[in-house]
């Protein structure tokens, strides 16, 4: 095969470029539509805050430029950078709604034929871990103190 391509005065690499589209759309232009086909009002605000912050982030890259590493770096920087509040939970939930609208996004992009199966990094990549708990029993020492306190 390489030979018949040195025979023809073809470089691999050229080919490559001319198998990649030039014209897809960016994330800036693709994620308004994605929040337009969204039904649910609640739905949808909280995935519009998120891709917001995508297109802050990836608005003129095309969608089929990041990688799943690159995805997961976002998605890190979205844990990292969360709000902090009396229940935080170390921004797993950031990273948990990153992840959702990155998936909508590429989901949507799938389904109306933009990109191919193959290409969605979200496949590839691994979804953010669920936080653990911070719900536990009372302890009986503490349900005793209860008790005799408040009699």
């Amino acid at each position: 095969m390489i030979q018949l391509m040195h025979h023809l005065n073809v470089d691999p690499e050229e080919l490559l470029a001319a198998a990649r589209p030039h014209n897809l759309a960016t994330f800036e232009q693709f994620v308004p539509l994605v929040l337009e086909a969204r039904k649910g009002q609640a739905t949808r605000s909280l995935l519009e805050s998120y891709c917001n912050r995508i297109v802050s982030c990836w608005g003129t890259r095309r969608l089929d430029e990041p990688t799943p590493r690159e995805v997961g770096d976002l998605i890190e920087l979205f844990r990292a950078t969360a709000q902090r509040r009396r229940d935080h939970t170390d921004g797993s939930g950031a990273a948990k709604n990153a992840y959702h609208a990155l998936d909508s996004v590429y989901r949507f992009a799938v389904q109306e034929g933009v990109l191919w199966s193959r290409q969605n990094p979200m496949a590839w990549g691994t979804k953010p871990r669920q936080a653990k708990s911070r719900r536990h029993a009372l302890s009986p020492q503490l349900v005793l103190h209860l008790r005799t306190s408040t009699r």
